[in-house]
């Protein structure tokens, strides 16, 4: 008789947990912590009115870094379940463990509110975009793209960022079939320019359908990058990818393709100034040379293959595009980058990594009308190998 009524108390437990959730908090976080070793060398060659510059900087650096392997975060994230609904939060920030140093945006990485039940999930606040590689509805790079955003060095592919005042609306899985559709009434509320949810302030929008069927994965995203400020890039921005991955068990390949018009960074150059050696017109920016934004397209291949108790990924990136800037002058810019990263889990909560990347950049064809005859190319080549520790809590 008391072993059945030690099972029914157990059997009600049971059924008390599951229909009556109890609030929940949790604390964690992240810290890596590796060393770097990298190998930059820039070369230009420049003519101004007839007279020729050009210089060649190499430059050797070791150094204890932060995040490389995965970026080193905490974070508080907590939900309630009420009436089949769920009410959860999560808010995310990022430090440096090398020196401690942090955002000064208490929750810079993500900081929302979210209601999620049969009809989907709703979420405000900030987060990242869906071509982000960051936070909870990280999608496209999640998908497509083995690094989820690129390895150590400078970036190839063209990302969005996290965004302010953040509305998302994911709808349940149908089908294999997924959409997420997101808007920013303000990109960021601290620049202190125009009003939020009037034509006055930069926003951004974005959407993006997934399909996944067995080991298949597939995503389609469009974002749209306004730019009412127009602070020196007078063209909205936007980009179209197309992506996906297949879990062959012994190998998963990812894929990934990307049209961008209009984007303010390209390849790692960024759209208000294309910094150059110290030595060697260090600001085409004074020259006039003011952009109109980036046209190109990316392309990646990647793979993860597990092998000897952990995972190798490899990566190939691509990217080829102009910089045009209103008139006044204009670049070829193409770039390409290689990357593999080994990580072991030597625990549940921690990871021994070691990897290489090699990136190249190069800044073909630069005109400037008007200056007297402006026009030359400049090539960044940057060499990295590292390794480090991962612990999770």
């Amino acid at each position: 008789m008391a072993s059945k009524k030690l099972i029914a108390a157990a059997l009600l437990a049971a059924f008390g947990t599951a229909a009556y959730a109890a609030p929940s908090v949790t604390l964690y976080g992240i810290v890596d912590t590796g060393f770097a070793y990298q190998h930059t060398r820039d070369s230009s060659n420049f003519t101004v009115a007839g007279v020729k510059f050009g210089e060649t900087v190499s430059q050797d650096q070791f150094s204890m870094e932060s995040g490389i392997n995965e970026t080193s975060r905490w974070g508080l994230r907590g939900e309630e379940e009420i009436g089949g609904v769920t009410v959860g939060f999560n808010l995310e920030n990022a430090f440096n463990s090398d020196d401690g140093e942090a955002d000064d945006r208490l929750f810079q990485r993500e900081a929302l509110l979210s209601v999620s039940g049969k009809y989907g999930t709703l979420a405000a606040g900030r987060m990242g975009a869906v071509g982000s590689s960051a936070g909870t509805f990280d999608i496209t790079q999640a998908t497509a793209d083995s690094f989820d955003g690129e390895d150590f060095t400078t970036p190839v592919q063209t990302m969005t960022d996290r965004y302010d005042n953040m509305l998302t609306y994911q709808t349940p899985k149908l089908a294999g079939f997924q959409a997420t559709v997101q808007y920013s009434f303000k990109t960021n509320q601290k620049d202190g320019e125009g009003v939020e949810g009037k034509s006055s302030a930069d926003r951004f929008a974005g959407a993006a359908l997934t399909y996944e069927a067995g080991k298949f994965q597939s995503v389609f995203s469009y974002e749209w990058l306004d730019r009412s400020n127009k602070s020196y890039n007078s063209k909205d921005g936007m980009i179209y990818s197309l992506g996906a991955n297949y879990d062959f068990d012994v190998v998963q390949v990812f894929g990934l393709v990307k049209y961008v018009d209009g984007v303010n960074s390209f390849a790692g150059f960024n759209a208000d100034e294309v910094e150059l050696s110290d030595e060697t017109l260090a600001d085409l920016d004074s020259l006039g040379f003011q952009f109109k934004g980036a046209k190109g397209y990316n392309l990646h291949l990647g793979a993860i293959v597990p092998m000897f108790g952990g995972s190798l990924t490899g990566g190939l990136y691509y990217a080829d595009g102009k910089l045009k800037a209103n008139g006044v002058a204009d670049a070829d810019l193409t770039a390409y980058g290689a990357e593999f990263r080994f990580v072991y889990p030597v625990s549940k909560r921690t990871d021994l990594y070691c990897g290489a990347d090699f990136t190249q950049r190069k800044l073909d064809s630069v005109k400037v009308k008007g200056l007297g005859s402006v026009s030359g190319d400049w090539k960044q080549t940057e060499t990295a190998v590292y390794a480090g520790l991962t612990h999770r809590f």
